[in-house]
């Protein structure tokens, strides 16, 4: 029987690659700064049939319960918007998201 994602978080394998997600950014939150708050790792990516240990290490972020919750909803609403929006004009978006990065000097994340 599959397991239910909650048990797959409280797998030692998630864990080990939670606590790094949490040292790689200094046990603070990489929206707002926050070291006081309680963190969790935001998943910037799913893939079906991928556990949450196997997901890409560089689309792991380190946010406190606030961000997590504001950001999750703004990701939810970016996939809408992407699946409402013609494919031919999936090179122009990637485009526009890469040239953001860019301007808003974020490094490349090393993987875990």
């Amino acid at each position: 029987m599959a397991s239910s994602y909650y048990e797959k978080l409280r797998d030692p394998r998630w864990q080990k690659i939670r606590l790094r997600v949490f040292g790689r950014a200094g046990f603070a939150c990489e929206a707002c700064g926050a070291k006081d708050e309680t963190l969790s790792v935001h998943h910037g990516l799913y893939r079906y049939g991928l556990e949450p240990w196997e997901l890409p290490g560089d689309t792991l972020w380190c946010l406190c319960e606030g961000c997590h919750l504001e950001y999750q909803d703004h990701l939810s609403d970016v996939k809408l918007e992407i699946g409402r929006t013609n494919p031919k004009l999936y090179g122009e978006i990637l485009r526009a998201i890469l040239a953001v990065r860019e301007r808003e000097q974020q490094p490349h994340r090393d993987q875990l």
